[in-house]
């Protein structure tokens, strides 16, 4: 696989060195262990993403993989097979966690808020 889209959006590095890719066309994952790249945008790998334009990532400080884009905001499941819904119609541009453990959403047209 190869990157979706000329313009990436948002990059963030998990606990065992895997790269998370955000771009305007895809999300994709970067296995440092296989050094292979997938894109987990297509129909094929059928992860339920509201969207295929990822405008912001985060990984928590539980290790989960938290994914904004034009139609809201999903976090991936436990077993890492789907990324469930939590905000719905939300423009979701911007995440950050504080050091407290609250996770902020930043929005296109809604401002920012807290999420979690």
């Amino acid at each position: 696989d190869s990157l979706s889209g000329a313009m990436v959006r948002a990059l963030v590095e998990d606990t065992q060195g895997n790269i998370w890719i955000g771009t305007e066309t895809g999300l994709h994952l970067y296995s440092k262990e296989s050094k292979k790249l997938s894109n987990l945008s297509k129909p094929t790998a059928n992860m339920g993403l509201l969207a295929n334009s990822v405008a912001s990532l985060l990984i928590d400080k539980n290790g989960k993989i938290w994914v904004g884009n034009g139609r809201g905001l999903q976090g991936l499941s436990n077993d890492g097979k789907r990324f469930d819904t939590y905000l719905i119609d939300k423009d979701v541009t911007a995440l950050h966690q504080t050091q407290d453990g609250k996770i902020w959403v930043g929005t296109g047209s809604h401002g920012a808020a807290w999420f979690m």
